[in-house]
């Protein structure tokens, strides 16, 4: 049997794992022929891609060799998102979400897989924005690093964007701006939007409770 100490940590334990949990609220995987994303209990957004090239030739589309290491709900590597572009004197690509429906959520993350290979001068930079009335207005968050030839898994932490927690007209947005390249290969697959549940006022009251015996079990303990 469980002393009163080791069951009031175990409780403690419980509550802080229930809190922790992430819920997705959009998933892309790019194996479908549109952009739909692979449906979820909790989902929501809507994907559009551009690219604003000033090349010989350029095109987005979903023919890209996918990756299976930030796949969700057991999805295979398949098909990816792939922009395109020869003989680039300058170019802008965009892969932006709105609509997302942070309602009684917060603590959002930003996940997908990027690769990129090209010849030529290699200038480029990736800049990861935000937006609280669907794409209305958007708000620089972070640049991330030159993506590698192989996939990686990008994590983007937006817990300190409080903005967006708890509304219904969320937005993020991927761009990008390269120039002087002879050859350029950008793909992304596997597109995750996560959040944790805005806990209850009475998740707080048992957290509170479990503390507080704890406590008294502790001060017990030492009289004793």
């Amino acid at each position: 049997m469980k002393s009163p100490r080791l069951l009031s940590l175990a409780i403690s334990g419980a509550i802080v794992v229930n809190l922790a949990s992430a819920d997705i609220i959009g998933y892309w995987d790019f194996n479908s022929n549109d952009l739909s994303r692979f449906p979820s209990a909790n989902s929501s957004g809507t994907m559009t891609v551009d690219l604003q090239p000033l090349a010989i030739a350029s095109n987005v589309n979903q023919l890209g060799t996918g990756t299976s290491l930030n796949a969700q709900f057991g999805q295979p590597a398949g098909d990816a998102l792939q922009y395109f572009s020869l003989g680039v004197a300058a170019e802008t690509g965009t892969m932006e979400i709105t609509g997302l429906d942070f309602t009684g959520m917060q603590d959002i993350h930003f996940s997908f897989d990027l690769s990129r290979d090209v010849i030529g001068a290699n200038l480029q930079s990736y800049e990861i924005q935000y937006s609280t009335n669907n794409g209305g207005n958007w708000v620089a968050f972070s640049f991330i690093g030159e993506p590698a030839p192989i996939y990686t898994t990008l994590d983007l932490d937006l817990s300190s964007i409080t903005a967006l927690n708890n509304i219904s007209t969320g937005g993020l947005r991927l761009q990008f701006v390269e120039l002087l390249e002879l050859v350029d290969v950008v793909q992304i697959d596997n597109v995750t939007v996560s959040a944790t549940p805005i806990p209850e006022p009475s998740h707080y009251a048992l957290g509170f409770g479990a503390i507080v015996s704890l406590a008294i079990g502790l001060r017990r303990r030492r009289r004793s």
